[in-house]
């Protein structure tokens, strides 16, 4: 926590600000100091202007998102042709269009699906819409990404031989008859999509070595989910993982088999789909794009087109909360950011020394979203994601001026890991990082492993290890990523700003502050369900933006009345998939 918090206090102090006017859903634990000017209404959690901007914030949200969804409801179940999307084809329906506009991907952040038959709502993908199947092509200008044909047709319907025009499909085309039904995961990057589009039930195979989800743990562990060790031995010649019989085997007669272009926990079939959400030139926003992507799939274009929709509006107003902030002087301006690794290895006896800082689209994303200036060396090479340095001391010296430092050092056991193994790795506990900003009142130190799994599946693993919570949630949540940021940089001793609650992802621990892991188990699961089944994560945003607004004098309920409205929208989607 950085001293500008305290001017925050002050300001508004001289402002009257009211710093607790939101409802909590928890029991209050302590009480935390609060200015002594203060009025009394200000402690009173029912306050009259609470209670104006609430209730006339959920009102017109919930007539806006009713109305919306009857609307939804209604392309849903009529289309063009009256056919529904969710079911097989039959003899009857075989020459309905499945995927009419309103069955469609937006190609932006509206809920609208597209009129356009070439829908490219993504740096990463394509689809051509037609009557009965759809084209996905991935695109191959990210770099050492393949470009891949999938030809998605609906399921009762005769796969077809050429495009609607009479083009013929490209070489090594696949195709996969829609909606899929059972599928195979080795990945972690698309668990987070899966949970929001309401998919679980679809995963019949996963390799939980590394699983976080504890209702995934849950599922693996009473049979519900087939666990399969998938850890492969990587072949230098063919740059991607050697298919692991034992998965394969797992996977046969699978419709979809999720994997990536390094073949990972792949089948070596023609179901091996590409998920590449991770990869550096994607900022924040691309990844998040992958849950369109995998909706694709299931024919659930209209629920990715609101989940996106959503989280796009939440991702942006917390970002516009801080970037206001720091424009009238409430919070600095100047700080940097520096996402750093050790890399530094021995071999045959002989020590290679390697200290990375890395600046990845989404890792400059997430920086600039709060407020943050991301450290890029300048000896860095053009279109390079990374640049690493072969001593400490030049290290120490390239981000002495850096306030905010995220360490991305693998540990095995992120549970056991302390403060002192942190600084050791980084030599901070070294005479050359004297004077490193972060290391003072002017920064802080974080880790994104807050919150791990236990490492235990019930299958007997070969590389089972306590798999990060950011690895799954951060591609799906992102204005959970930047609140939890946010909290910890600027607002930690703010009322009304508090550590997201039970269920919901928290993904930052403060290295400083010697913070700890939380470990999640397959008892964790009722938790977690509850909380994304009753919305209560992104409630809490909803929350803090009001607070927000309150402490940063900005006036706008209409706004979080839109986020809210975003909301309830998505839930109607969700009601009505």
């Amino acid at each position: 926590m950085f001293m500008y918090t305290h001017l925050l206090l002050c300001d508004c102090t001289r402002l009257e600000c009211h710093l607790d006017v939101v409802t909590r859903r928890k029991p209050e634990p302590v009480a935390k100091p609060r200015p002594a000017s203060l009025s009394a209404a200000s402690e009173n959690p029912r306050v009259t202007m609470r209670a104006w901007v609430l209730g006339a914030s959920a009102a017109f949200a919930i007539a806006l998102a009713v109305t919306l969804s009857v609307t939804l409801v209604l392309l849903h179940d009529s289309g063009d042709d009256g056919v529904n999307n969710a079911q097989c084809a039959t003899a009857a329906t075989a020459s309905g269009d499945f995927f009419p506009s309103s069955s469609r991907l937006s190609a932006d952040a509206s809920t609208t699906g597209s009129t356009a038959a070439l829908v490219e709502p993504s740096v990463a993908f394509s689809v051509t819409y037609n009557t009965t199947f759809k084209v996905v092509r991935t695109l191959a200008h990210l770099s050492g990404v393949p470009a891949k044909t999938y030809v998605l047709y609906q399921c009762g319907t005769t796969a077809p031989t050429a495009d609607s025009d009479g083009t013929a499909f490209a070489s090594g085309t696949q195709y996969f008859s829609v909606p899929v039904q059972k599928v195979a995961t080795g990945l972690t990057v698309a668990i987070g999509f899966i949970e929001e589009l309401g998919l679980r039930s679809s995963i019949d195979v996963v390799d939980p070595g590394a699983v976080h989800a504890p209702c995934w743990q849950e599922d693996e562990e009473t049979g519900d989910m087939t666990g399969v060790d998938a850890t492969a031995n990587w072949n230098s010649a063919a740059n991607a993982y050697d298919t692991v019989a034992a998965w394969a085997t797992a996977t046969t007669d699978f419709d979809l088999v999720i994997t990536d272009r390094f073949n990972t926990a792949g089948s070596g079939t023609d179901k091996d789909v590409n998920f590449d959400a991770s990869e550096a030139p994607l900022g924040m926003l691309d990844r998040l794009e992958y849950v369109k992507f995998l909706s694709l799939f299931y024919n659930m274009e209209a629920k990715a087109n609101a989940y996106y929709a959503d989280q796009v509006k939440r991702w942006e107003y917390m970002r516009d909360r801080i970037t206001y902030a720091q424009n009238n002087g409430r919070i600095a301006s100047t700080y940097t950011c520096a996402w750093v690794e050790d890399q530094s290895y021995t071999w045959a006896g002989v020590s290679y020394v390697s200290f990375v800082v890395s600046f990845a689209q989404f890792e400059q994303d997430i920086c600039t979203g709060a407020g943050l200036t991301t450290f890029i060396p300048s000896a860095a090479a053009s279109g390079a994601t990374t640049h690493s340095y072969s001593t400490m001391a030049a290290f120490h010296a390239a981000i002495a001026n850096v306030n905010v430092i995220f360490d991305k050092t693998y540990f095995y056991t992120p549970s056991t890991t302390t403060k002192a193994s942190v600084y050791a790795k980084l030599g901070f506990d070294q005479s050359s990082a004297a004077g490193i900003k972060a290391l003072t009142s002017e920064g802080t130190i974080l880790r994104m492993d807050k919150r791990v799994s236990d490492a235990d599946p019930l299958v007997t693993h070969s590389s089972a290890s306590e798999g990060l919570d950011w690895f799954e949630s951060s591609f799906a949540h992102p204005a959970l990523v930047l609140s939890d940021l946010s909290r910890l940089v600027w607002l930690d001793s703010v009322a009304g700003i508090d550590a997201p609650q039970a269920g919901c992802s928290r993904f930052f621990r403060d290295i400083k502050a010697d913070d700890t892991v939380v470990k999640t188990t397959a008892a964790d699961c009722p938790v977690y369900d509850a909380a994304r089944i009753s919305g209560t994560c992104d409630a809490q945003l909803d929350e803090q933006g009001i607070t927000l607004d309150k402490l940063y004098g900005y006036n706008s309920p209409a706004s979080m009345v839109s986020v809210t409205a975003s909301f309830l929208i998505v839930f109607a989607v969700a009601l009505m998939a």
